[in-house]
């Protein structure tokens, strides 16, 4: 007979009915695969402490893969469990908003860790450094904490959601109801603020497949001849990705705006998001290519798109085929005015829309989600496009010039707008 296992945790561990609260969240209840998956991991994890868990073993236990499968060209253990990753950071945001512990899957890991919500994280340190890193810079640390309180805004505003009257808005309604497409599942994707940082700090901007690749941001933090100290700092801030308070503001109205159709979006940071334009969804995504990479998927097919001079450390929206009283460029004079573009197009690939809000500054990009959710709003941008309540809205690009007073965007005019043609079958 085998000798117990030491470490062996108790049937009765509370961990196992956190697990179980999870499983029947609203979050998980639909997935019986991500449920299988949670089960497994956390009972390897409570099970043996101190052993490995490997993708291969998760694929045969969880998604009955044949032994020796090769898991570089079946990845579904990845792309589950990055989804399960999501899951549970949206349970952990709303359903178990007052549980003391929560349930984690580290990026590049697969075990779960069980840790009390109010217990400081360590700080990660940089795989290349071996000692505790110098205090970083306050101006660095201040930023990094500025918006880390933009999670915070969006966690309690998702958990207030459903208790919000819904007043007739004829408008919205309209142009949600054919965004959303009668139920297909919906993804909003925040900025990353911590990519504009490293952007900043490497004097150019960060590609999709850099930011997607494995090493990342090891592979471009190991190239900044910063102190060490701003280093550390932004590779903890490029490990997870940092939203704005503008993002965390718009998701919240976009998700009531969702909320009238019975459609609850995910909410997915830059660095959390898995994009598949051939999979059956909507698409939100918010940023300029600088603070959200996944943009480089998109902007290729626009006539309004945004650019960056690293040398001039100015910010503009290039026109690529000005009409008559247009500019070739609009810049932004810093914290006076600034230019933001939402866009409704079909998805380059696969079925679906997607709802692209970026701007030349950070500022100006809630003037565009003020846009798209605002009943007066709606209502003059249906007038502009020439369309009515019954009619279809055209895909379409909008240019909006904003007034910025001090550290927000007052108010904005709608300056050029172009319609864009849908695919033919």
């Amino acid at each position: 007979m085998a000798a117990p296992d030491e470490h062996a945790t108790p049937i009765d561990d509370p961990r196992r009915a956190l697990v179980e609260r999870v499983r029947a969240g609203s979050a998980l209840r639909k997935s019986a695969r991500l449920q299988r998956l949670l089960t497994y991991l956390c009972e390897r994890a409570l099970g043996d402490p101190s052993g490995h868990i490997v993708e291969h073993q998760i694929g045969v236990a969880v998604f009955e893969r044949t032994a020796g499968y090769d898991t570089n060209v079946d990845t579904i253990v990845r792309v589950q469990v990055s989804a399960l990753r999501r899951k549970l950071e949206q349970h952990f945001l709303a359903e178990g908003i007052d549980e003391p512990v929560v349930i984690d899957v580290p990026k590049g890991a697969y075990r779960p860790v069980f840790r009390p919500r109010a217990a400081a994280m360590p700080a990660p340190l940089s795989p290349t450094t071996t000692a505790p890193a110098p205090r970083p810079s306050p101006r660095l640390a201040a930023a990094a904490g500025a918006l880390l309180l933009a999670v915070a805004l969006l966690a309690v505003d998702n958990v207030r959601l459903r208790s919000r009257s819904a007043p007739a808005s004829p408008f919205l309604d309209h142009f949600w109801g054919q965004v959303l497409e009668n139920g297909r599942p919906t993804q909003v994707v925040l900025s990353d603020a911590s990519a504009t940082l490293l952007a900043e700090a490497l004097g150019h901007p960060i590609t999709l497949r850099d930011y997607r690749g494995p090493s990342y941001p090891t592979s471009l933090t190991d190239r900044l001849t910063v102190d060490p100290a701003t280093k550390t700092l932004l590779w903890q801030s490029a490990v997870k990705g940092l939203t704005t308070p503008q993002d965390a503001r718009i998701a919240r109205d976009v998700s009531l705006a969702c909320g009238r159709h019975h459609i609850v979006p995910e909410v997915v940071t830059a660095r959390d998001a898995q994009l598949d334009l051939g999979r059956l969804e909507n698409l939100v995504v918010l940023g300029a290519r600088r603070a959200n990479p996944w943009m480089e998927l998109f902007e290729g097919g626009l006539n309004f798109t945004y650019r960056f001079d690293d040398a001039r450390r100015v910010a503009s929206i290039a026109n690529r085929s000005p009409l008559a009283g247009e500019e070739k460029e609009y810049t932004v004079a810093w914290l006076k005015s600034g230019y933001c573009v939402v866009a409704y197009i079909p998805k380059p690939r696969g079925t679906g829309s997607a709802l692209l809000i970026f701007g030349a500054d950070s500022y100006s990009v809630a003037a565009g989600g003020q846009l798209v959710t605002s009943e007066p709003s709606l209502a003059g941008l249906h007038t502009r496009l020439g369309v009515g309540r019954s009619a279809r809205i055209p895909y379409f690009e909008i240019l909006l010039r904003t007034n910025v007073a001090g550290t927000h965007s007052a108010d904005y005019d709608v300056i050029a707008h172009r319609i864009v043609a849908a695919p033919t079958s």
